[in-house]
This record gives structure tokens, sequence and C-alpha cells, in this order.
């Protein structure tokens, strides 16, 4: 019984622990609700009991633990319940005191759980328990997790959790489950001036403006670490230590419709003619080590394997700079000057017939990424036939985040996994 108990437990501990930790709002608040115990045998007649419990509790965020920051609020409950007896009328009771660290999550990042919002707690107290007319008084520890669910903006929450009690001396070990209302002791404004979830104690950025992002500091986000807000920035994606201007996008400096991001010649002379790379062409213009003389595919993009006479094979490609905006298969400028040479090498070669795979990374629900990334392969083929490509010789397919290619527990592993691949399926 007792471990069919704890693995029940461990298993709810688990459920909610999945988040990203942020403070609590800075507010101080009561909680009241019922309880649920499945207690540990007493006397070999204990059976599943109810009570009533009541909490207050208080934010600690004008301290700074290690490992935790000021992510913790201390909570003080004390509770009342039954210990119901198997075989007879009388009841046997349980009271208790106990203080608990309560480490709460994110609510900004639990959308994916309808509104459900997790915390985890351990606490330590007193537990009186009156057993057959004999009244003892033990300590007792407790680990336990649980979720809150907003009702309205002031704050208030229903509140649910399971709990594993540890009784010393006679080492009973009880599950509680309780579920009641938590409500803060002061208005949201006075804790959080500017509205922007983090609390005026913390607040670096007192003046943010309403419905930006911001940091756990209460600064507008920069997502790309590019130096510009994420509220301006018209390319947040840049790569990392990219020189951008004020709209955080990477500047051309010698104007040859290639960003200085993905430029590898930065000094073109101006009006040069350049490729994707933004090099100037010479005696081989598409640069696919065959020279234009002999070339019978003269537009072959870069990167793409070629026979003798300069024309694709049957093969498997992606592009470095087919990128898209933020969460959207909108091509970006940059990624329209890079997919122009495949348009040239598909020109180039009338027969042949090209399969568009979209891929992403981890990051989200698997069927969202599936459908983001069917639409991004649609993107690349709609831009394709705009450019002269007929429909009939373009596949787009998304496989969403199944096939990646590098790891997607690093930013590094997540950006290759968010590509584009090109199958020559017909020469």
């Amino acid at each position: 019984m007792k471990s069919i108990k704890a693995l029940l437990a461990l298993a709810v501990l688990g459920a909610a622990s999945t988040a990203v930790a942020q403070n609590s709002d800075g507010r101080s608040y009561i909680y009241s609700g019922g309880i649920l115990v499945l207690p540990d045998d007493r006397q070999e007649n204990s059976d599943e009991s109810f009570g009533a419990m009541f909490g207050y509790g208080i934010p600690l965020v004008d301290m700074d633990l290690p490992f935790v920051g000021n992510n913790i609020d201390l909570e003080f409950t004390g509770y009342y319940n039954s210990l119901k007896n198997e075989t007879a009328d009388d009841r046997d009771y349980q009271k208790g005191l106990m203080v608990d660290a309560i480490y709460r999550f994110s609510r900004e990042n639990m959308i994916d759980l309808l509104g459900f919002t997790p915390y985890v707690l351990v606490g330590i107290g007193g537990v009186q328990e009156d057993i057959a007319d004999d009244s003892e008084v033990f300590f007792a520890a407790q680990l336990g997790a649980g979720v809150r669910h907003f009702l309205n903006d002031h704050g208030t929450a229903v509140r649910g959790d399971v709990r594993l009690m540890e009784v010393f001396d006679d080492s009973y070990l009880d599950v509680r489950f309780n579920l009641g209302l938590e409500v803060p002791l002061t208005s949201k404004g006075a804790g959080d001036a500017d509205r922007d979830g983090v609390v005026d104690t913390l607040d670096r950025c007192p003046n943010t403006p309403a419905g930006v992002a911001v940091t756990l500091e209460g600064c507008e986000a920069d997502d790309d670490f590019d130096g510009v807000v994420n509220s301006i920035d018209q390319c947040p994606r840049t790569p990392n230590g990219v020189p951008v201007d004020a709209t955080g996008c990477s500047a051309d400096s010698d104007l040859d419709g290639v960003l200085d991001a993905y430029d590898e010649c930065p000094d073109s002379a101006e009006g040069a003619q350049v490729n994707a790379r933004g090099c100037e062409v010479g005696g081989d213009a598409d640069e696919d080590g065959v020279g234009d003389s002999i070339d019978r595919c003269p537009g072959t993009g870069e990167g793409i394997v070629v026979d003798a006479e300069g024309c694709a094979i049957k093969q498997t490609f992606s592009l470095e700079g087919v990128k898209f905006e933020f969460a959207s298969a909108n091509l970006t400028p940059n990624a329209k000057v890079v997919l122009q040479d495949v348009v040239d090498t598909l020109a180039g070669q009338p027969s042949m017939e090209v399969q568009i795979a979209g891929h992403t990374d981890s990051k989200g629900l698997a069927a969202y990424n599936v459908r983001l990334s069917e639409e991004r392969a649609m993107s690349v083929k709609d831009f394709m036939i705009e450019n002269g490509i007929d429909d009939d010789r373009l596949t787009a397919i998304g496989f969403g985040e199944s096939q990646p290619i590098a790891d997607n527990e690093t930013e590094e592993g997540r950006e290759l996994n968010r590509r584009v691949e090109f199958s020559v399926i017909s020469e």
C-alpha cells in the first residue's frame, strides 16, 4: 500500500515539474481549501479521510537565495482532518502546522497546459494525532507539487496539489490531496506598476510599454542578442555577432543585394555582378567547378552537385540562408536571393523535378511543427512558381521535427534543424 501511494504521488510530481522557473508576482496571499488524505495504516484500520486547511504565503522577493534567486514563497499552513476508522463509528483525528517553501513556475510559459501553471514545494512541521484516545505529537516533512488556474486579472486562482508526507517516529507515509482557493492580499498594480509581470522591486526597466515581452529583470527582450529589442527588430533571428542597423537587420555595405551577414565578399565593386555569396563572377559564373565555355547548365545554384557538363544530378541538399520570419512561413529578403539560384538551376534544366522538404527544431508541439514545416515548404514552392518554374516540377512536403540533423538541446543544433532541403528526383 505504501509503495503504491508513493508511486502515485511521484507521478504527479513529475508531471507538474516541466517548466521554466520565474519568481512569484510579489504579493502576500491567503489560501483555504479541502483535503483528501490517503493515510498509511495506523493500527491497521485507517482509511481515506477528509479535512480542511488554511495557509498564509509570503513572497521572498527581497532575498536572493543561492541557485533559486527570488523564486520562492514561504507558506505557513494549518490543517485538521479525520483518520477514518473502518471498524467503528469513532473517528481518529490529525492536525498540524507546516512551513513550506514553494517554488512557483512561469505563468507565461504554460500556454500548452491550458492555463494551468505548476509549482513544487518542500516543508517541515509538527503533527498531532489523536488515535484510540492516545494523543501524540510528531515531527513531519513533506514534498509536493501542484498547479494553479488563474480566475481573473487580480490573481485569484484555484489551486490543487498532491503532497507526500512522512510522519516520523512511527514512520507513517501519507498521501494528501489539497484543493482550494488562493487570493492575493493586495492589488496587482501595487507591486507591478508597468504590469509587465515583473514586480517593481526587481524591475530594472519600470516603464516598459504595455504588451511587450520582457526579461526576468523587466526589460524588453532581445532574443537574438543583436542590441535591438524585439518590438522594433525586423530581423529577429540575426546570427550571433553579426552587425545590424537600427531595425535589427544586417546591413548591405557594398549594395550588391547580399546582406553583410552572408556576404563573403563585402567590398564588391559598385555595379559588379555577384553570386549568392556576394562575390563577383568570372569564368565560372555559377561557381560549380565547370567553366562557362562547357557548362550546359550555367545557372546552377551554390552547393548543388553537378556532372562533368555542369548540370545537377540526383541529390539532396539544403541551402544556408533560406530563413523565414519568426514562427511564420514568410521568406526573409535574403532567402529570396538565395532561392533565386535554385530557380536559375531549374530554369537551365527543364527536365529536372525537385522535392522541397521543410524541417523544424523540436520547440513547440509536434503537430504545430509539422504544419509550420509544410507551410514553409509551400512558401518556397510558391516563390519558384512566381519566378517561372512549372508547378508540376515541384513537390512540397513538411517533416516537422521528425528528421533532426543536429542536437535539439543546443541553440546551434536547433538552428541547423530549421532548414529547407531540396531533393532532385528527376534529372
